[in-house]
C-alpha cells in the first residue's frame, strides 16, 4: 500500500503517476493539495483524509474509491469532477463543506452517503451515473444558484434530503429541479426549496436517510415531499406549478385516485392540510396546478385510502350579546369523529368548554358552537381553538381565535365543559356585587349542590361532588335581585 502524508504545501500534479498506484491512501495533514486541469486524474484506490489544516483544490480529477473525509477547506473549480467509483458503498464523512463543481456517483449501484454534517455542495451537477446518493436533515445535498437539474431514475436518485440554495426567479419559469416547475409569472426575488424523498431504509452506513413520507396520525403520503420558502412569504404571484415524482416513491398509493395536498404552513407536516384538487388519477405521477398566491408551504401528494388531515378553511370567533359565537367550515372530511371547543382566558392553557359531531361530508362542510354567557369570565380577552378528532381518537388543532370581551351585562353566568363528566367550572359576573344564590338540581327539582357568592367575578370549580351524579341532564340556577339565569347541563 501506498501511504501519502502532506505536511507542506506542494502541488500534486507531479505525484499523479504515484497517486495511481493501487491501495494508494492520501492524509493531508496541513498541506495543499493542488489536482491541475487539463486531463488530469487523480486516483485514490484508498481513503482520502483532509484534515482540519489542510487544503484541497480541484480544478481536474479526483477519483476516490472508499471514504472521503474532509474536515478542512475542499474546493471544487470549475471544469473538475469529484468521482465517487468504488466498489462497495461508500462514504463521505467529516464537518467541513465539500464544495464541489461536478459530483459523480458511478460505484456500479452501491450508492454513497453522505455523513458529512458540513453538507456536499453542486455547483454545477451532480452525476447519478450508477448508484444512489444517501443525505439526511443533518447531512444534505445542496444545490447553488448555479446549479443544474440532477437526472433522476428509480435505480438511481437522492434519497434523503436535498436543498436548493436561495435564488433569484424573477418572472421567468423555474425547473424542472428536483421534479418541482414553476410556469413564468410575476416576479419572484428569492426562492429555496428542500425536497426529502424515501423511506428512510436503503443505505447500510449511518447516518440513515431522512424520511420523505409526511405521516399524520398514521395517514401517510408518497415517499416524496417539498418545502419552499422565501423572504417575499406569501406575496408570490400566481403560478402554475409541477410536481412529479418518479415511482420509487409511490409508497404503495393507489394511482387512480390520488390528490396533491398543501401544508397549513411551512414547516408543519403536522399541522392540517389542504386537499389541492378532487380525487384524480395520477398513473402519470404529475400534475400541474396554479398554485394560487400560496407557494411557501410544503407539498406532497396521497391516495383515498391516505387522506391527510381535513383542512379548516375558515374558523372565526366573535361575540353576540352575551355569548361567543363560533363559525367554522371545513372540505373533505373523512373518518373525522367531532369537534372539541376549546378555550383559554391566558391563550396558552386551554380547557374543552363544547363538542361538536362531524359531518363527514364530501366538500364543503359549515360548523357553528355557541359559548353562552362567556362575558362572564374575568377577562378582557378570550381565546378559542378547535381540535379535530378522528374515529381512531388521533386529533390535530386549528390556528387560535380571540375575541375582546365586551362586558355589556351587569349579571352573566358561564358553565363549561358542557356536555361535562368529572369536572365542572361556573363563572358569575356580578358587577353590582348582589347577592347570588347558586344551585344545582335533578329534573325532578332535587337540590344536589348549592353556593352563594356577592363578588363581582366568582369562579366554582366542582369536581368530588359529581362524583355520584348519573348521565343526564341538571339545572344550573344562579339568582340575583335583579334577575335569575338557567343552563341546561348535561352529564355524559
Amino acid at each position: 500500500m501506498v501511504k501519502l502524508y502532506l505536511n507542506v504545501l506542494m502541488s500534486v500534479f507531479a505525484l499523479i503517476a504515484c497517486m495511481q498506484k493501487a491501495n494508494a491512501q492520501v492524509t493531508n495533514v496541513n498541506g495543499t493539495i493542488n489536482i491541475l486541469g487539463g486531463g488530469t486524474v487523480m486516483v485514490c484506490n484508498s481513503f482520502f483524509d483532509n484534515q482540519a489544516a489542510g487544503t484541497v483544490s480541484l480544478t481536474g480529477t479526483l477519483d476516490v474509491n472508499t471514504t472521503l473525509t474532509n474536515n478542512g477547506v475542499f474546493t471544487g473549480n470549475a471544469g473538475s469532477l469529484l468521482l465517487m467509483s468504488g466498489t462497495a458503498e461508500q462514504l463521505v464523512n467529516g464537518a467541513a463543506v465539500v464544495n464541489t463543481f461536478d459530483l459523480q456517483i458511478n460505484n456500479g449501484g452501491f450508492g454513497v452517503t453522505n455523513a458529512n454534517t458540513g453538507h456536499i455542495r453542486v455547483a454545477n451537477n451532480l452525476l447519478l451515473s450508477s448508484g444512489r446518493l444517501f443525505t439526511s436533515n443533518a447531512t444534505q445535498v445542496r444545490f447553488t444558484p448555479t446549479a443544474l437539474n440532477p437526472a433522476e431514475t428509480n435505480a438511481n436518485h437522492i434519497v434523503g434530503t436535498a436543498y436548493v440554495e436561495p435564488r433569484a426567479i424573477g418572472a421567468g419559469a423555474f425547473g424542472p429541479f428536483l421534479n418541482m416547475t414553476l410556469a413564468a409569472g410575476g416576479n419572484i426575488t428569492s426562492m429555496d426549496m428542500f425536497r426529502r424523498t424515501g423511506n428512510g431504509t436503503g443505505n447500510t452506513l449511518l447516518p440513515a436517510p431522512t424520511s420523505g413520507v409526511v405521516n399524520v396520525g398514521g395517514n401517510t403520503s408518497i415517499a416524496a415531499y417539498w418545502s419552499i420558502q422565501s423572504p417575499d412569504s406569501l406575496l408570490f404571484p400566481n403560478r402554475d406549478m409541477t410536481i412529479s415524482w418518479l415511482s420509487a416513491w409511490d409508497n404503495g398509493k393507489n394511482l387512480l385516485q390520488m390528490q396533491r395536498w398543501r401544508s397549513r404552513q411551512y414547516g408543519a407536516i403536522t399541522a392540517p392540510w389542504r386537499e389541492m384538487n378532487p380525487l384524480s388519477d395520477l398513473s402519470a405521477r404529475t400534475l400541474t396546478l396554479n398554485s394560487g398566491i400560496v407557494l411557501v408551504r410544503d407539498w406532497t401528494y396521497s391516495d383515498i385510502v391516505n387522506p391527510l388531515p381535513v383542512n379548516i378553511l375558515s374558523f372565526n370567533a366573535q361575540q353576540q350579546n352575551e355569548d361567543a359565537w363560533l363559525t367554522w367550515a371545513t372540505s373533505e372530511e373523512k373518518n373525522m369523529s367531532h369537534y372539541e371547543i376549546l378555550r383559554s382566558v391566558d391563550g396558552e392553557n386551554f380547557a374543552t368548554v363544547g363538542r361538536v359531531q362531524a359531518l363527514n361530508k364530501v366538500g364543503v362542510a359549515s360548523y357553528n358552537f355557541r359559548d353562552l354567557n362567556f362575558v362572564a369570565l374575568p377577562v378582557e380577552t378570550v381565546y378559542y381553538q378547535l381540535k379535530q378528532v378522528e374515529q381512531d381518537g388521533k386529533h390535530t388543532l386549528s390556528a387560535v381565535r380571540s375575541i375582546n370581551l365586551q362586558h355589556t351585562a351587569t349579571f352573566a353566568v358561564n358553565a363549561f365543559p358542557n356536555p361535562f363528566a368529572d369536572e365542572l367550572t361556573i363563572n358569575i359576573q356580578n358587577l353590582n356585587s348582589e347577592n347570588c344564590q347558586i344551585s344545582l338540581t335533578d329534573n325532578l327539582g332535587r337540590v344536589l349542590y348549592t353556593a352563594q357568592t356577592n363578588e363581582k367575578f366568582a369562579q366554582f370549580e366542582l369536581n368530588h361532588e359529581l362524583s355520584s351524579l348519573s348521565t343526564g341532564s341538571y339545572i344550573l340556577s344562579v339568582r340575583a335581585s335583579s334577575g335569575e339565569k338557567f343552563i341546561k347541563l348535561i352529564k355524559r
